[in-house]
């Protein structure tokens, strides 16, 4: 099938813009994943009201984690393999 000039042009750009679309889509589902990951991440840094692991407690996730140690009585950490 031979299509004319415009034609050809009119459908790459209409393909050009159906891909634009799904980028676009495809970007703001992963933001979306993204954020809602650094909130949960945030709600796990604020575990008791900011009390972070004062009492101890296990670390499911990577990230920031409030910890209180001092020179006097420092807090040491272990791999999952070592625990």
């Amino acid at each position: 099938m031979n299509t004319s000039q415009p034609e050809a042009h009119a459908e790459a750009y209409t393909q050009y813009t159906e891909s634009v679309w799904k980028a676009e889509e495809a970007t703001d589902a992963k933001v979306n994943a993204i954020w809602e990951d650094a909130q949960r991440r945030l709600k796990a840094f604020r575990k008791g009201g900011n009390e972070g692991y004062r009492k101890g407690g296990i670390v499911d996730y990577t990230g920031l984690a409030m910890v209180h140690g001092t020179t006097a009585r420092p807090e040491a950490f272990l791999s999952a393999a070592d625990t």
